[in-house]
């Protein structure tokens, strides 16, 4: 059995395992759903346990409301994003908790705000229009659309911060950028 290493950035953990040759795992943090910290009554002693990083699979979009949902969505970046990784063995698994916590809010905001910015880029009734020969008149949809869109947005970012997905801070900045402010 081999000693696995750890090494966290900003945004992914990497596991480097392997006792001939080096096999590296990456976790993004953005697919960070929960963190745990599992020990026995021996490590506690010796303040060594287990931190488990519950994943979440990005097809499910970033709420269980189904409300940022992106059909199709296909993961950008390499790494494993669904399911559980245990980083076993671990000396001070709760400072290593309490460390990783902020990243994991950093980069899931980080990755909210990506999707956020796909999903406003992408809008369904235009590549319907597009489809359609008849449809010229794009500005009466315009001005309507985007009203509609902001207090949708508003009303999908409350219901983020609600989940304790974004903070207020994250919450209120969002908010002025919809509102251009």
């Amino acid at each position: 059995m081999s000693k696995a290493h750890y090494r966290i950035t900003k945004d992914r953990v990497w596991i480097d395992t392997g006792l001939l040759g080096v096999r590296s795992e990456q976790v993004p943090l953005w697919a960070v759903r929960d963190i745990d910290v599992r020990q026995s009554v021996l490590q506690r002693g010796k303040d060594i346990g287990d931190v488990v990083l519950h994943l979440e699979d990005p097809a499910l979009g970033v709420d269980s409301g189904n409300m940022m949902h992106m059909g199709g969505y296909q993961a950008s970046e390499p790494g494993t994003t669904s399911g559980t990784v245990i980083l076993d063995n671990v000396e001070e698994p709760y400072q290593v908790r309490d460390l990783l916590m902020p990243l994991v809010s950093e980069a899931r905001s980080k990755k909210m705000i990506e999707r956020q910015s796909q999903y406003l880029h992408v809008n369904p009734a235009s590549m319907v229009a597009g489809g359609m020969a008849a449809a010229p008149p794009a500005a009466a949809p315009a001005a309507s659309g985007p009203a509609v869109d902001v207090a949708d947005q508003l009303r999908k970012l409350a219901a983020l911060r609600d989940e304790g997905i974004l903070s207020d801070e994250e919450f209120a900045a969002q908010k002025a950028r919809l509102l251009g402010g």
